[in-house]
């Protein structure tokens, strides 16, 4: 299946092969989450409900305004196991900054707080010191976007929430309620990063698609 992340209501029919999933507000309980932290890690909270609380053999990730392409149309589910064949797991066409590392990105876009965003850069760094190599790259898949076998989610969920939910958690009590919105999701955009550290230092077999946003 694959699942489309969503904090607010839509309007298109879901193609064949995808379902909804509902964060923030949307959420409906009454199962393993970390819906509370929605407001600073943004889709993750997703992630993690269908890493916990389904059993896909094949499970991917789009949003309700992102989708997979493949020769310019919705990838079908059937599509998206056929390109999965060969592959570990598939992932969105990269960014790449010409003239900054993903860490300049980031500090760009947070310039008027380094401080704190420098001060949760070094607790990433300190649980997984091969990041700071990572972040020096120009190079990431981007949008948390990804298909793949539920061998694969598993190890990359149980790395990545051990990893985020204690910084994501000290962000919301010490940092979070300063922001406004942009800056409050933080620790997200960091993470949002961390899919292709993971799929590269693990030395996954990946391929890309193209994505739509409408």
């Amino acid at each position: 299946m694959i699942h489309i992340i969503r904090h607010k209501e839509y309007d298109f029919e879901i193609p064949s092969g995808y379902c909804t999933c509902e964060v923030g507000k949307l959420f409906k309980g009454g199962r393993d989450n970390i819906n509370a932290l929605n407001p600073v890690i943004n889709e993750l909270t997703g992630i993690y409900d269908v890493w916990k609380n389904y059993d896909d053999v094949f499970v991917g990730f789009c949003h309700y305004h992102r989708f997979f392409t493949k020769d310019g149309e919705t990838l079908g589910f059937k599509q998206a196991v056929k390109e999965l064949s060969n592959h570990d797991i598939i992932l969105a066409f990269p960014v790449v900054y010409p003239d900054v590392s993903i860490r300049g990105s980031l500090e760009r876009d947070f310039r008027e707080d380094l401080f704190t965003f420098n001060k949760y850069m070094d607790l990433l760094y300190e649980a997984e010191p091969g990041l700071k190599e990572y972040f020096d790259v120009n190079t990431f898949h981007p949008r948390n976007m990804f298909f793949t076998d539920r061998p694969t989610l598993n190890g990359y969920c149980e790395w990545l929430f051990n990893l985020i939910i204690p910084i994501a958690e000290r962000f919301q009590r010490e940092d979070y309620y300063k922001y406004p919105h942009y800056y409050s999701r933080m620790i997200g955009f960091i993470s949002e990063r961390l899919l292709t550290y993971y799929v590269k230092s693990r030395e996954l077999d990946f391929t890309y698609l193209p994505y739509k946003e409408f």
